[in-house]
């Protein structure tokens, strides 16, 4: 009689323990979801995504021929106006302008490698951000990228 009592004290316990760290899983998966789900809150409360229409431009190649034909979207710092998060119309003309003094200035060699996608993306970061009205620009996403020979 004192195996079965054994065996039963066993099995009891092992319910508790798997109960127990089923539980703790459930607690440390949540509380790291919540602290995840938070940071991810404060980032989308202060970056607004910019549209911007395709752009179409002819490249710098000795032949004049390539163009490059990019479709692309902005996260930009937002303006938060009464608890709603805006960025100013009155900048995507600047932007635009910006963009399209770099974007000519490439050679369709150098945009045909992720390397060459990468650098565009900085020097584009960096010249929209040099422009007072275009605002604080944080990232860069390519939606649309065609290099036509």
């Amino acid at each position: 009689m004192t195996k079965p009592a054994k065996g039963k004290t066993f099995q009891v316990l092992t319910v508790v323990l798997l109960i127990a760290g089923c539980g703790i899983g459930y607690w440390m998966y949540g509380s790291n979801k919540n602290t995840a789900s938070s940071v991810n809150a404060d980032s989308a409360k202060s970056m607004a995504i910019v549209h911007l229409e395709p752009f179409v431009v002819n490249l710098a190649d000795e032949n004049e021929k390539d163009y490059l034909r990019v479709g692309m979207d902005l996260g930009v710092e937002a303006v938060a106006k009464e608890h709603k998060t805006e960025t100013r119309d009155d900048s995507i003309p600047v932007m635009r302008d910006a963009i399209i003094s770099v974007l000519s200035t490439r050679h369709s060699a150098d945009l045909s490698t992720a390397d060459g996608k990468q650098k565009l993306k900085v020097d584009l970061l960096k010249e929209l951000n040099t422009r007072a009205a275009a605002g604080n620009v944080r990232e860069i996403y390519f939606n649309e990228f065609l290099v036509q020979r």
